[in-house]
């Protein structure tokens, strides 16, 4: 796995590249609370080059969106069909700040820039 950090109409961008498994969520975990600092409420996940994550990355997300809360952003950019079943099977999707988002267009029309 490779987890590449960027901004994205100012908000923190993670690109997750290959599998990720239990071992790797701490990294994950690691990534984006150094990408959201300490009063950070946005964040974008890329998974369109991740094929595969399991119940430590489900564990890391259901964190993040308790952390940044109803009023933050968890968006989860082109994921893959198994992981967006995944997301939609264990109810994660239906967190009010968790946003699933199609393309960047869609999520740069969703932030407003």
């Amino acid at each position: 796995m490779e987890i590449l950090e960027a901004s994205f109409c100012g908000v923190p961008l993670l690109t997750i590249v290959g599998e990720v498994d239990h071992g790797l969520a701490e990294q994950l975990a690691g990534a984006a609370e150094r990408s959201l600092g300490p009063r950070g409420t946005q964040l974008l996940l890329d998974f369109e080059s991740c094929a595969y994550l399991d119940s430590g990355v489900l564990s890391v997300l259901l964190k993040l969106v308790e952390r940044v809360g109803q009023e933050g952003l968890i968006g989860v950019i082109r994921p893959a069909r198994m992981v967006l079943r995944l997301l939609e099977l264990t109810g994660v999707t239906s967190a009010h700040c968790l946003r699933v988002f199609e393309s960047h267009d869609q999520a740069r029309s969703a932030l407003g820039c």
